[in-house]
């Protein structure tokens, strides 16, 4: 599941995509007909951005949509439709998917538009991101008494830890996701601001420039480039919260090469590459062992020694959980 950062983000690199056919469009026809190649395509395009973010299930609760009140009435079945009043569209959310009436009534059968709340700007009014608004994807500022009203998607949701997030792998401009929240959040909680788009898991302009306000009151401590967060500036934001220098992330385990489909044992002695291959990674263990591709009483002792170690089957002889065991296992 994604989440409303990934909507948002897929959002903002559609900005400025205009005339048909297009990508949307040319998306949305290629699954549902060749006569969407041309049509109105606002909805069309929070379709297309629900899938680009992996947000389909939230964003598209009866599937794809380029009808409107269709997709507000999804919303409304599932008890996730808000009217657009002023107190309403005050309480909205970025991520929200904001459904228009230009005749100004709050009738889900009148709607002629749709859009993404990028951001609530208060006293009713809200900036959005909307396609096929003057034929091609733009931010706009609307108010209440355009808003029809607007679905809730349910996004995946999304709580700080308090820290400050590891640098490795470095975070910069164009990322997104909760790690780019929980830097956000920790630039917040440092004193630094980001006055536009708050916590929104974009790392756009707004978010480097408070990444190189607080790398400047910290020179001594930061990362080579300026506006990346990387591990340095990780280190120097968990000592400004009151934090040790976030941990850094474990890798992944190791994935076993497949079995050869034979044991490894003996007598007789056994020979060749899988033997050189299970040799090779018991030395990464720490086993004194040679690799000579041959598999005899010293590769049996260490295969014994292996398996009573990680509670296994103690007979000497490389089976299939004993393969997969000497490459998955954690290395301590």
């Amino acid at each position: 599941m994604g989440d409303a950062s990934g909507m948002l983000a897929a959002a903002r690199a559609a900005l400025g995509m205009s005339g048909v056919p297009n990508a949307i469009t040319l998306d949305y026809a290629g699954r549902h007909g060749e006569e969407f190649r041309k049509a109105a395509w606002c909805d069309m395009a929070v379709t297309y951005w629900a899938r680009k973010s992996g947000n389909e299930a939230a964003v598209l609760p009866g599937g794809d949509r380029a009808y409107t009140v269709w997709h507000a009435q999804d919303f409304q079945k599932i008890g996730r439709w808000y009217p657009g009043t002023v107190a309403n569209v005050n309480r909205a959310e970025p991520g929200d998917i904001v459904f228009f009436d230009w005749g100004r009534s709050d009738s889900i059968g009148a709607i002629d538009h749709v859009g993404v709340v990028e951001k609530v700007l208060g006293g009713g009014r809200v900036q959005t991101i909307e396609g096929n608004t003057g034929n091609a994807v733009k931010r706009r500022v609307r108010s209440a008494d355009v808003i029809a009203g607007y679905g809730r998607p349910a996004y995946k949701p999304y709580k700080w830890n308090g820290k400050a997030p590891s640098g490795e792998p470095e975070l910069k401009r164009g990322d997104t996701g909760d790690r780019v929240r929980d830097l956000q959040s920790a630039l917040l909680k440092a004193g630094e601001r980001l006055p536009e788009y708050g916590v929104d898991g974009d790392f756009g302009a707004e978010t480097e420039a408070a990444v190189r306000s607080f790398q400047s009151k910290h020179p001594d401590e930061v990362d080579r480039v300026t506006g990346r967060y990387g591990p340095q500036t990780a280190a120097a934001l968990a000592r400004a919260l009151g934090h040790a220098a976030p941990d850094k992330p474990k890798p992944p385990a190791a994935k076993a090469p497949p079995w050869p489909g034979r044991y490894l044992k003996q007598p007789p002695i056994m020979r060749g590459d899988d033997v050189r291959r299970w040799q090779s990674q018991m030395r990464k263990r720490g086993w004194r062992l040679t690799v000579d591709g041959a598999y005899g009483p010293r590769s049996e002792q260490v295969c014994r020694a292996f398996q009573e170690e990680k509670g296994l089957a103690v007979d000497g002889v490389v089976g299939l959980v004993t393969w997969r065991q000497a490459w998955e296992a954690p290395i301590t």
